[in-house]
């Protein structure tokens, strides 16, 4: 393996061509190194005689607070080959795993489009932990959602039945009779005070001291770490500090789009809750907070993946739904012993679109 700088940027432009003239389209490897995103690191898989680059990945080193312990981990990203098109060089993800695990045991890897795509299959098959990171929604216009969401229309006759139930206003009744029924259970945000900020400063800090022993695993969030992942760079990001009585409850940091034909959320406009961290028992309040302030935006969907026990049911509280997933979460042996079996200990583990690439692709 090698260091991705500049020398290779040839190999790795002319690896690209030949996977898109074999019809491979998923995705490609960066084609300039000085590009591969904050704090991103490349490596390649290079030919004996240096000719050809056969595959590649991308690693980001990262802290990471278990129980309150903090240790070093790694996200693993963006791992190509060569051979998702010639079975000749299948050997290269073997030797690109390898390679990762060498240089930081603890890794993980995030998202990949769900669980039978070709990385988590490999993943799994190489002895990592596998699970989907649950996904929740909230139609605040429910006839547009039907309308446009994608994923529920595959078929004539199914999107005939969509369309009729979004004029007639019976998804409505539904959709917004679940929604309520569910917030009929939750608490109440009426008096919380959400506030935008450019930044999180020292009161985040104190949050963080305060509500991380709280997780099995976490990525570092105080307030240094969540503005390095949240910067003012980011577009259609807002940062919301929420308190009530005067008490920091909270943060949350959302994102809204207004999508153009997009191949899941067609034109709708999409708010996302990205991330937040509260105060022990304050999850409900700042999730209700954070869906108000989309509310008030105007959006048509709010949807959020949160795999922590106290944030899903915060997320119900405040009247979302689960739907199906397709964000996985997948560790490698070393960080599966440190934080155990994802089939029992992802309720206590904080993953959020935050974490991994980051809120880019919403």
């Amino acid at each position: 393996m090698a260091k991705y700088t500049t020398a290779y940027t040839g190999r790795v432009v002319d690896f690209n061509a030949r996977l898109l003239r074999a019809g491979y389209r998923d995705f490609q490897l960066p084609a300039d190194p000085d590009r591969l995103g904050s704090g991103f690191e490349g490596w390649l898989a290079i030919d004996d005689d240096q000719a050809h680059v056969r595959g590649g990945y991308l690693l980001r080193h990262e802290t990471f607070s278990f129980s309150g312990e903090p240790l070093s981990v790694a996200f693993y990203n963006l791992s190509l080959s060569e051979g998702v098109i010639n079975r000749a060089f299948n050997s290269v993800a073997i030797r690109m795993v390898s390679s990762a695990i060498a240089l930081q045991p603890r890794l993980y890897a995030l998202g990949m489009g769900g669980l039978e795509r070709p990385l988590p299959r490999f993943l799994k098959a190489m002895g990592w932990d596998l699970a989907l990171v649950p996904f929740f929604f909230y139609a605040v216009r429910p006839g547009r959602v039907l309308q446009n969401l994608r994923t529920l229309r595959h078929s004539r006759l199914r999107r005939l039945i969509l369309d009729v139930a979004a004029r007639t206003g019976v998804a409505s009744l539904g959709l917004g009779g679940l929604h309520g029924v569910r917030r009929l259970m939750g608490g109440s945000a009426e008096d919380a005070h959400v506030e935008p900020v450019p930044q999180f400063d020292a009161w985040a800090d104190q949050l963080w001291e305060s509500a991380n022993r709280s997780f099995a695993m976490i990525g570092l969030r105080n307030a240094v770490a969540i503005n390095e992942l949240y910067p003012s760079s980011l577009q259609r990001i807002t940062r919301l500090k929420i308190s009530r009585g005067g008490a920091i409850a909270g943060w949350a940091v959302v994102r809204n789009t207004s999508m153009r034909d997009h191949a899941q959320f067609g034109n709708l406009h999409v708010g996302t809750i990205v991330d937040f961290l509260a105060q022990p028992a304050k999850e409900p309040l700042v999730a209700s907070a954070a869906a108000g302030f989309l509310k008030h935006l105007g959006v048509d969907l709010i949807v959020s993946n949160q795999s922590h026990q106290a944030w899903k049911s915060a997320l119900r509280s405040a009247g979302f739904l689960e739907g199906p997933s397709n964000y996985a979460l997948a560790v490698s042996k070393a960080l599966s012993h440190v934080v155990g079996p994802l089939n029992g200990s992802l309720p206590g583990i904080h993953i959020t679109r935050g974490d991994g690439d980051g809120p880019i692709h919403l």
